[in-house]
């Protein structure tokens, strides 16, 4: 029983190892999904914490940097404006100009001659004034449309912007408990280790059964 006993916590701390592995792997995964890295990348963690760090961390903190969901109902703000300004600029008249400097063949059959003295010169100056005098209602539903549109898209930046305040502060508050949950968890892990320690001396002075050192083991490998 204490041989079965020792290879079954051999094998829940392979189960652990791959556990904890797969987790890495998947942390991993995640930040490439945060910072834009593609799949061929390769990221690499230059530190590792440990036990005795974990016990003693309890003043990190974490300022959350800026929500770039925020940028596109900035985008569709800004677009909804511009927008709303052409409308509104269909009310104002036109002028266009347009000229013509070049030269022209006239002759009273189809054909035509390189001639010096076949060309004459053929120039003219053209203004346009346009005057929207029968699109009015079209023109001001258009506009009415437009407007309505930009104050949908401000309010949607606006709420967006109170929801990512509140998800941050629900960040904050969620990381700063898991924070104080992981130095908890490293000081029992830590108390358990010396538990394991000190049952392994009480065990070779044959003070205490394998069994009841197998316990203090199992309790280790839990808090692990």
């Amino acid at each position: 029983a204490a041989v079965h006993s020792a290879e079954i916590n051999v094998n829940n701390v392979q189960e652990n190892i791959i556990q904890s592995k797969q987790l890495l792997d998947q942390s991993i995964q995640n930040l490439k999904l945060l910072t834009g890295a593609t799949a061929q990348q390769t990221l690499t963690l230059d530190e590792y914490l440990t036990a005795d760090s974990l016990s003693t961390d309890t003043t990190t903190t974490l300022l959350p940097g800026p929500d770039k969901n925020l940028e596109v109902y900035s985008a569709n703000t800004k677009v909804a404006q511009l927008q709303a300004r052409s409308a509104k600029a269909a009310f104002y008249p036109t002028l266009s100009m347009s000229a013509f400097l070049g030269s022209q063949q006239f002759r009273d059959d189809f054909g035509l001659t390189f001639g010096d003295q076949s060309w004459n010169d053929y120039r003219y100056l053209q203004l346009n004034l346009n005057v929207p005098l029968f699109t009015g209602f079209y023109t001001r539903n258009k506009y009415r449309s437009a407007q309505t549109l930009a104050r949908i898209d401000a309010q949607q930046y606006h709420d967006a912007m109170e929801q990512s305040k509140i998800n941050d502060s629900l960040l904050m508050v969620t990381y700063d408990n898991y924070r104080l949950l992981v130095a908890a968890s490293g000081r029992n892990l830590l108390l358990y280790r010396d538990n394991v320690a000190l049952s392994s001396q009480k065990f070779n002075e044959g003070l205490i059964s394998i069994d009841a050192f197998h316990k203090t083991f199992e309790d280790h490998l839990r808090a692990d």
